[in-house]
């Protein structure tokens, strides 16, 4: 039997974050489709955006992020495949970027420096999100083997997002991870993930 999960009282527990997912209540006559819920023929609209999706939870999903099929060759020349991966939709992702400047201080200044901006530096993505079996109260090993697999990866990830996409990021680098043990709860697995946006450099020979 599905369990029922208030994914605003989950966030807000973990991530000490308030979040309203919709302002309106999900459809009636709603079909199932790989787990993801489909209005038929709707035009609820979110933030602006169309929703035509709904999560199993029933909350909309007017965003997602996939990372698409690539490889590389790691450091002892094998190459590695990278499978292509769905994110799960209860996410949350926050963009920062810093301006880089250069602070000279000068001996007589009344105060403070000179400041030179130089440029932008690139996007810090925090990702957060939960990895949740809505089915038992067992831990969602599959589900969670196959994120390890998508993380462990040592190199640039490319990624299709309506939101990051937004921003021109289309490349994502991985600095941390943060896979947490949650007391009390078994049937889940909570995730923070931090990056950065990525240029690709091509070199001419």
């Amino acid at each position: 039997m599905a369990f029922n999960i208030n994914i605003q009282e989950l966030v807000k527990k973990e991530f000490g974050l308030d979040v309203n997912v919709s302002s309106f209540e999900p459809p009636v006559n709603i079909l199932p489709f790989d787990g993801v819920q489909v209005i038929t023929g709707g035009n609820k609209m979110v933030n602006g955006a169309v929703v035509s999706k709904y999560s199993a939870m029933g909350t909309p999903v007017y965003d997602y992020i996939k990372v698409k099929a690539g490889g590389y060759y790691d450091f002892q020349g094998n190459y590695i495949t990278i499978e292509p991966y769905d994110f799960p939709f209860e996410c949350i992702v926050e963009l920062s970027q810093p301006s880089m400047i250069e602070e000279t201080y000068i001996k007589g200044r009344k105060g403070g420096s000179i400041k030179e901006i130089i440029g932008v530096d690139d996007y810090y993505i925090t990702i957060r999100g939960f990895i949740i079996n809505y089915e038992t109260s067992d831990y969602p090993t599959e589900a969670v083997e196959a994120f390890k697999r998508l993380i462990n990866h040592t190199a640039e990830l490319q990624v299709e997002s309506p939101w990051l996409n937004f921003f021109d990021i289309n490349e994502i680098v991985i600095y941390d991870r943060n896979l947490p043990q949650i007391e009390g709860a078994f049937h889940y697995q909570t995730f923070v993930l931090q990056c950065k946006s990525n240029e690709p450099f091509y070199v001419e020979v």
